[in-house]
């Protein structure tokens, strides 16, 4: 459906019985420390309401909005919500056992890793090294 358009639709196999499933679709991902992430997601669903999960807490009341067929609003998901280490983002939705699915739609992807710096220690080490190597090889020549 156009009001879908620029999300990728996942279609699922129930877990339920009984005229309707329950469904999952999740992303793990692990952040170093000092590493940054942001990204913009909003979803849609068919059938039931659906709930996004960040490590096994729900966010927001309606991050997918509450109406089926439709996207959310765009959630503005930011380094604040994830924790160093692994990240497990989750969508969880009921359906009707027809034509189950999703859509979700990621944008502005942002991630930065975090800048390894030498400590001084580690520079005065290398330092002293080159200077012994080039007065070893200094004195070769005389």
């Amino acid at each position: 459906p156009a009001q879908w358009t620029g999300g990728v639709w996942i279609g699922a196999t129930a877990t339920g019985t009984g005229g309707g499933g329950s469904y999952s679709v999740r992303q793990k991902f692990t952040l170093g420390a000092g590493d940054a992430l942001s990204f913009n997601l909003r979803c849609a669903f068919d059938n039931s309401g659906a709930q996004v999960f960040i490590n096994g807490v729900q966010y927001g009341a309606n991050a997918c909005g509450t109406t089926a067929f439709f996207y959310g609003a765009t959630q503005s998901l930011t380094q604040a919500n994830f924790q160093t280490g692994l990240n497990v983002l989750q969508e969880r939705w009921i359906g009707d056992d027809i034509t189950d699915g999703t859509v979700v739609e990621a944008t502005n992807l942002r991630f930065v890793a975090a800048t390894v710096v030498p400590e001084p220690a580690s520079l005065v080490l290398l330092a002293t090294g080159l200077f012994v190597i080039g007065g070893l090889r200094a004195r070769r020549r005389k």
